[in-house]
């Protein structure tokens, strides 16, 4: 069997978390970050994405817990050296209080790292737990998104039937706008009986019985909010993580009725308007302009060019117009995003006298055509 095929298989057959990294280095040469080629199912379960999705990611972002700077050397010393290391980590997963410790190998394979670890049961940590544990405290109580703890409650069948809150945070309160104690050992169906409607609840369900992570968004009618967060299971319930996307969701749907709104003008204006932005020849660098596109335009565009709106927009205007109208459109348009002016001038299309006017704004341009009578 292939070298390749056979270290593919015992990844994933491997009972330990297994991944190949690559070497990322500065220009100096130096060791700054690793990207992961392979990674096996049980690694898979630490991210928050399929393993497909985590190839060609980099290792410092994935598991920061073993990209550390003076583990960055150890891997370093092992791809010179070719000298295997095994050393021990602890850190505490998202949603526990408690750390977990691992115990990690290292080899070299050609020009790749092997790294597989293993949790271990004995996850103390050097020095007293009492300043962890007031650590852990003071992040939860001041983070700036709302956390919530949940305990799972079954009904006489073992079925999930509620979730008790055992833990809030200050920024959930002042987003719930309740007190504590009106929180705080009540459950969903005492405080949010609308979690049922509204869905969150089977999703609180689905995370818990799962094991897995789920991303939310909702909206909350009754109060006109949004909110955004995960749904993280632990061993006794769910710890739910929220912010307030309201002021987002809102300049969203300004944004969306002002091109509503400008849709609706254009439409009632009798004279032919198109918006258009400039195409560059160097993508991403203001260099040459080639061609302008169209971002939009109105119905009587469509009895000037005999084609309907909605092939108008995106095309550009050498798509859209005759040679010599083109010629003519991207000299006026040309010199209006690079002066910022404002020029008209008379041009024939389909033999048809028009008056062009050509307005600069910023980087986009408005064309008028006015029917000359």
């Amino acid at each position: 069997m292939p070298l390749t095929e056979l270290l593919q298989n015992v990844m994933m057959a491997s009972p330990n978390g297994a991944l190949v990294l690559q070497a990322i280095r500065g220009a100096d040469g130096r060791l700054i970050d690793l990207y992961m080629t392979k990674i096996n199912s049980v690694a898979e379960k630490e991210l928050d994405c399929p393993a497909v999705e985590a190839l060609g990611q980099s290792f410092a972002q994935a598991f920061p817990h073993l990209a550390e700077k003076h583990l960055l050397e150890t891997y370093r010393q092992v791809l010179n050296t070719g000298k295997s290391a095994q050393f021990k980590v602890h850190y505490v997963r998202p949603g526990q209080s408690v750390p977990t410790g691992l115990d990690v190998s290292v080899v070299r394979r050609e020009k790749s790292l092997l790294i597989t670890y293993t949790q271990v049961a004995d996850t103390k940590i050097e020095g007293p737990e009492e300043p962890l544990l007031d650590t852990l405290q003071t992040a939860f109580d001041e983070s700036v998104n709302g956390i919530s703890v949940f305990k799972a409650l079954r009904d006489e069948h073992g079925q999930v039937n509620d979730f008790r809150m055992t833990m809030i945070n200050k920024a959930g309160l002042q987003m719930t706008g309740l007190r504590y104690d009106d929180l705080v050992g009540k459950t969903i169906w005492e405080v949010y009986p609308a979690t049922s409607i509204n869905g969150l609840y089977k999703q609180y369900v689905r995370a818990f019985e799962t094991g897995q992570i789920i991303t939310v968004e909702h909206y909350y009618p009754e109060y006109d909010i949004w909110r955004a967060g995960k749904i993280v299971p632990t061993a006794e319930g769910i710890i739910v993580t929220y912010n307030d996307t309201t002021p987002t969701k809102k300049a969203q749907e300004k944004v969306v009725q002002q091109a509503q709104l400008l849709d609706v003008v254009l439409e009632q204006i009798p004279t032919a308007i198109a918006v258009l932005e400039p195409l560059w020849a160097d993508k991403g660098e203001v260099g040459r302009i080639v061609d302008f596109r169209v971002l939009n335009a109105n119905l009587a565009l469509e009895r000037i060019t005999g084609q309907p709106k909605s092939h108008l927009i995106g095309q550009s205007i050498t798509q859209i117009f005759p040679y010599a109208n083109a010629a003519m459109l991207m000299l006026h348009c040309t010199e209006g995003i690079e002066e910022g002016s404002t020029s008209d001038f008379p041009m024939s299309v389909n033999q048809q006298p028009y008056q062009i006017s050509v307005t600069a704004k910023i980087d986009q341009l408005v064309l008028a055509f006015s029917v000359v009578s």
